[in-house]
């Protein structure tokens, strides 16, 4: 795996060196950068320490849900790991934004009602946690079972 030789990296895409498994390593390594920069709780001066429990937990779940699609796909006698999860994954979030939405407006509905209808509640970080959660655990587990069903109709042809 390439860290920071651009050149060798170029080489090995040119020459068809990058196998299966290699490929899913530099997949991952790039998802798991990004997921845990782009979901550090650091927005505010004063964090609830559970907004760090669910953060590890949403980094975790996706390094394991990409695994487990990587392994769904074939692992490293799989084919096309990368253009199936791109296809899979963007159709599975798709079809996650109107159950995330629904989830939302409830979440809503009810801090609204609970509060006495106070026009002035906000939503609690660990009820947006929680369900926040349950989805990308939905996410993940529908992903999986999509990229077997779609290794086992490719095997089929």
């Amino acid at each position: 795996m390439r860290f920071l030789n651009i050149k060798k990296a170029k080489s090995d895409i040119a020459q068809g060196r990058l196998s299966e498994s290699m490929i899913f390593k530099y997949a991952l390594m790039n998802m798991l950068v990004v997921s845990i920069f782009s979901d550090l709780p650091v927005e505010r001066e004063a964090i609830d320490p559970v907004e760090y429990i669910f953060y590890l937990y949403y980094v975790g779940i996706s390094v394991i849900g990409y695994w487990a699609c990587y392994l769904a796909n074939g692992g490293k006698s799989g084919k096309d790991f990368l253009p199936n999860i791109a296809c899979l994954g963007w159709v599975m979030g798709c079809r996650l934004i109107l159950p995330f939405i629904i989830a939302f407006i409830m979440l809503i509905i009810y801090t609204y009602t609970s509060s006495g209808y106070n026009p002035d509640s906000e939503i609690g970080v660990l009820e947006t946690d929680i369900v926040t959660s349950l989805l990308l655990t939905w996410y993940w587990v529908s992903l999986r079972f999509h990229m077997a069903e779609a290794r086992k109709l490719t095997d089929q042809t």
